[in-house]
């Protein structure tokens, strides 16, 4: 049997939209929603997936593959219209006897509905409908099996609103109609919300979880560290890795994602908190959804992101020998400061002297790394002689000439007026001394979208890949070329021969590009 997943719907709330993130891809207990619609109809004995797109295909090919984790084929097809998403149903080569399921995976069908299928009585659609209990009409939860006939005249520029139209009038509007309990969906924040508390509650017992059921209607997974004094009121499920602190009382009706801490005195009630996640000390949180930095309430239909991380924020991912790095680096850039802080007050007096304006610049650069959510971006503050240090400044400064914006000094200048000033931001632990070009928040998003991904997930340092192998001023092709084969070949020994090729620069025994 064969699936036909639409998964190109977007948020119908606009200002509740999480960025880079489709609705099913959101977490129902402990994995996507996704996840869990196709592992139903894996169980039910599907075999075949045709899962459409319109954005992020990455994110879905990362999460299931080509489907052997499950023992079943998975097929990706992209479309431009995410509205109207269904021309790839034409493209399908499959028996002419055999219908195909029609899901959109945004609604999840608690039912069998492999036993409707049927090759032999395959003339006309199936629909699965539900009651809404407001208007006592029946509503299309999206789903409903095809059959061949049918697609050979399936429409391709329509929405789901036209094609229901169109399958409802097929063959004489001889479509069977299969009544189903309203489908788990995840339409907005509340209706997620509304589907954790099902299966909570255990109105919805067939989906899969880890974790055992410690108590009735308390989850753990593994690796929980709960402290004695913290409470727990069901239904209530924990995810792996959780570190629950003293003081704390979690429920009813809250789920929390793997690797959360929650910190002392904090009350959480019928909330999701997602995997990932900190919160702080001594808060109240109800009805809402915890995201990293981004706090969702759903009583008040309210997005607060917060950039404090002692009250909610992300989780470090850092190992021991991250941080261990972290202090030798600081630790050296502290040991030269102290060796070259008279040659910086030289370098500071003689420019007041030599030069008119001022003599000291600071310049907020994007931290890194950091989150591709612009709202989550933090900054620091970097220390300069020069008023533009970047050397990729033109390449999204088009309006700017050359002449206008300063270039990287050559040779040992540059060691006066910007490595010795920068060393101040490497001793705090915002910079290190080899990466990639600290710049602001307004280049970065001005980037095009596959560098800024790439630069993003980077680390920002004096010395640079481009600095070092094409000069003071480099293409924008040129730039990004060696910050790509920097984010790909960092090591504290490739970022030791970088170092080590700046110097033999300024000493002469290397050629400079």
């Amino acid at each position: 049997m064969r699936a036909f997943l639409v998964s190109t719907q977007e948020w119908p709330e606009k200002q509740l939209e999480r960025k880079e993130q489709t609705p099913s891809l959101l977490p129902l207990m402990d994995r996507p929603f996704i996840q869990h619609l196709l592992e139903q109809l894996v169980l039910q004995g599907f075999k075949f997936f045709d899962i459409v797109l319109c954005n992020y295909p990455e994110s879905y090919k990362n999460l299931l593959g080509d489907g052997s984790r499950w023992g079943v084929t998975c097929r990706y097809h992209l479309v431009k219209d995410s509205e109207k998403p269904y021309r790839p149903i034409h493209l399908l080569n499959m028996p002419e006897n055999d219908p195909i399921l029609l899901v959109h995976v945004n609604r999840l069908v608690i039912s069998n509905v492999a036993q409707h299928f049927c090759p032999e009585d395959s003339l006309f659609p199936i629909l699965y409908e539900y009651v809404q209990d407001t208007e006592n009409s029946s509503c299309w939860t999206g789903w409903g099996w095809i059959p061949f006939s049918c697609r050979q005249d399936f429409p391709i520029n329509v929405d789901e609103t036209d094609l229901y139209r169109f399958l409802t009038a097929y063959a004489n509007g001889q479509c069977r109609r299969i009544p189903v309990s309203k489908p788990m969906n995840v339409l907005s924040y509340s209706a997620l919300l509304e589907g954790h508390r099902a299966v909570l509650s255990k109105e919805v017992s067939s989906l899969l979880m880890t974790g055992r059921e410690i108590e009735p209607g308390i989850w753990l997974a593994r690796n929980v560290r709960l402290h004695p004094n913290a409470r727990l009121i069901p239904p209530v499920y924990i995810g792996k890795n959780c570190s629950i602190s003293k003081g704390v009382q979690i429920g009813p009706y809250v789920t929390v994602g793997s690797d959360c801490v929650i910190d002392e005195k904090t009350t959480i009630t019928n909330s999701i908190v997602f995997k990932g996640s900190y919160i702080g000390e001594s808060l109240e949180i109800s009805s809402s959804l915890v995201d990293r930095n981004l706090l969702i309430n759903v009583r008040l239909g309210s997005v607060i992101a917060i950039r404090e991380d002692f009250i909610i924020g992300r989780m470090s991912q850092s190992s021991g020998l991250h941080w261990w790095r972290t202090i030798l680096t600081r630790s050296a850039a502290i040991i030269l400061l102290l060796i070259t802080w008279p040659a910086l007050l030289v370098t500071a007096i003689y420019l007041k002297f030599t030069r008119q304006g001022p003599v000291w610049f600071k310049s907020q650069v994007l931290r890194l790394p950091s989150e591709s959510e612009e709202h989550l971006w933090k900054t620091f503050t970097l220390y300069s002689f020069l008023s533009a240090t970047a050397p990729t400044a033109r390449a999204f400064q088009p309006c700017v000439s050359s002449s206008q914006t300063p270039m990287i000094p050559v040779g040992w200048r540059d060691v006066f007026l910007r490595f010795l000033p920068a060393l101040i931001s490497v001793a705090s632990g915002n910079l290190c001394f080899t990466g990639v070009t600290p710049l602001s928040t307004e280049m970065v998003k001005s980037m095009p979208y596959d560098w800024r991904l790439l630069y993003i997930r980077a680390k920002p340092g004096i010395v640079t890949e481009a600095l070092v192998n094409f000069g003071p001023s480099p293409s924008p092709d040129e730039c990004y070329s060696a910050e790509a084969f920097y984010s790909v070949s960092t090591s504290w020994w490739y970022d030791l021969k970088l170092l080590l090729k700046y110097a033999g620069q300024l000493l002469g025994l290397i050629p400079k590009p």
